[in-house]
C-alpha cells in the first residue's frame, strides 16, 4: 500500500533523523487528535528505518489523563525502547541511572538483576531534588 499525504512530515523526521546522526541531541514529538494519522506515519517510518542499524522509534501513547503517573507517556516509550537493545548496548544506555529507570520501568528491573547491574539508591540532599535527578537520568539515557 503506497503512503501518500505526509511526504512533508517524513522529510521533517529524515532531517531530525540525520541531525542526530551527526551527534546533535534532539527530540521529535508527535502530538495531535486521535485519528489524524499519526500511528500511520510512525508506521511507515519504522518501515523506512528497518534495515538502518541503530535506528529506535518510540512510541508513547497519551490516550487519557495520567497525572498520577509523572512521565508516563515517555516511560512507556522508553521502556519499549529498552527492551528492544540486546544485553551490551542495555547496559551501556542504563549506566548509572539504574536505579531511577527501575523507579520509573519497574519491569526492566529482572532485567537489571538478570545483568547484574546495582539499583543502589544516591544519597540525596533534599526532596526537590528526587524529581530533577529522576529528569536528568531520563535526558542522559535519551542521549
Amino acid at each position: 500500500m503506497a503512503f501518500v499525504g505526509r511526504e512533508q512530515e517524513l522529510a521533517e523526521l529524515a532531517e531530525a533523523l540525520q541531525r542526530a546522526a551527526e551527534g546533535e541531541m534532539g527530540r521529535v514529538v508527535l502530538a495531535g487528535s486521535a485519528g489524524i494519522g499519526i500511528s500511520s506515519l510512525l508506521d511507515e517510518l519504522e518501515s523506512r528505518l528497518a534495515d538502518v542499524p541503530g535506528i529506535i522509534v518510540a512510541r508513547g501513547h497519551a490516550t487519557e489523563p495520567r497525572s498520577a503517573l509523572p512521565y508516563a507517556v515517555l516511560a512507556e516509550a522508553l521502556g519499549d525502547a529498552l527492551a528492544s537493545l540486546t544485553d551490551e548496548p542495555f547496559k551501556a544506555v542504563v549506566g548509572s541511572a539504574a536505579h531511577d529507570l527501575a523507579a520509573l520501568l519497574p519491569a526492566i528491573s529482572p532485567r537489571l538483576d538478570a545483568l547484574g547491574i546495582g539499583r543502589e539508591a544516591p544519597a540525596l540532599e533534599a526532596a526537590e531534588q528526587i524529581g530533577s535527578r529522576v529528569a536528568e537520568s531520563l535526558r542522559g539515557t535519551l542521549e
